[in-house]
């Protein structure tokens, strides 16, 4: 079933392929870099609404789904939500490593865990997470995964503070582990979502700096790091730090769509709700739509490299998405 959906939506268009939903805001960390712990809602939709809302993303298209929150593990049907998803989707879920090794049996339904870690330096970590031990959480929670065969991608923010850190992890442990990279940015605008946090000691504003940290990373993606963001993402937010250029046109509620826990639907976590989830399908072909998708391309709001990746003429936005679907077309030998 989930085989068949893939291919079908793969080889078609004019639809989203890649999904994100923060299906929950609640949270048990107090990033710096972040305000959901500081703004948490104990309100999200209930089980029902998410299946209904993942039959309505099926439908629509959606091939590559990812679970973000707040901490999704936090939530208590987490486990049956996951067997849904996974049933049709290249499933992705976010754990700040406090919690995926207490939920291993749920998390075998997912095609990849990913683990925020930062930095290998200790304190550094848990002054990041502001949670005393959260290092020693995120080594636990990475350790039962490898031990139980689930795949694990460390999801490291690339910040002042710890980029050259970022980069002494994947030169150790790269050749074993996916890396995804983010990079540390603000919210700008007050949304339903509003995550990124203005941290002055955070702020990425040495651009020589940042040029040279993201040269390193096309080195080693180059050198068979595991890496999962494209080259291209990378040397475009390495153009970007050098010569102060956009090279990209965002592609929000065209390539890709975020979900709240409420189940409100935006083009990215930066703007305001378009629709609702269970309304998806009829709006994503109106008029309105069509001309939410112009303004979008030309917003030069943000540099979060996934809506950078999502945003590429390629079918396969992610290698995240590329290594899950590769792995279930061998089910039917088209990819040896």
């Amino acid at each position: 079933m989930k085989s068949v959906h893939l291919v079908k939506n793969l080889l078609t268009r004019n639809h989203p392929l890649h999904a994100q939903w923060f299906i929950t805001r609640k949270c048990n960390y107090r990033c710096k870099s972040c305000n959901v712990w500081k703004t948490q809602d104990s309100n999200e939709i209930d089980i029902i609404k998410v299946k209904e809302g993942l039959d309505e993303l099926r439908k629509l298209g959606v091939v590559d789904l990812t679970f973000t929150g707040g901490n999704p593990l936090l939530r208590e049907d987490i486990d049956e939500i996951l067997k849904y998803a996974s049933k049709y989707f290249v499933t992705t879920i976010y754990d700040n490593g406090s919690m995926a090794y207490k939920k291993i049996d749920a998390l075998k339904y997912a095609d990849y865990v990913a683990i925020s870690l930062d930095t290998l330096d200790k304190n550094k970590q848990n002054y990041l997470s502001g949670i005393e031990d959260s290092f020693e959480q995120k080594k636990k929670s990475i350790k039962e995964l490898v031990k139980n065969r689930i795949p694990v991608a460390i999801s490291s923010t690339i910040s002042s503070l710890t980029c050259y850190d970022v980069i002494r992890m994947i030169e150790r442990y790269g050749k074993f582990f996916s890396f995804n990279i983010s990079l540390f940015q603000e919210d700008p605008e007050e949304t339903q979502f509003k995550i990124g946090e203005k941290v002055r000691e955070l702020e990425t504003k040495d651009k020589k700096k940042m040029a040279k940290t993201f040269e390193r990373l096309i080195q080693l993606k180059k050198s068979g790091y595991n890496i999962l963001l494209p080259e291209k993402v990378l040397k475009i937010v390495k153009n970007y730090f050098e010569k102060d250029e956009r090279s990209w046109e965002c592609k929000a509620l065209d390539n890709f769509l975020t979900i709240d826990h409420l189940g409100n639907v935006s083009g990215c976590h930066l703007k305001k709700p378009v629709t609702n989830v269970s309304e998806l399908r009829k709006f994503w072909y109106s008029d309105k739509a069509g001309r939410i998708r112009e303004e979008n391309r030309k917003c030069k709001g943000c540099m979060y490299l996934c809506y950078i990746d999502y945003s590429l003429p390629f079918r396969l936005h992610t290698e995240t998405v590329y290594a899950g679907v590769k792995s279930i077309l061998r089910e039917f030998t088209l990819i040896k």
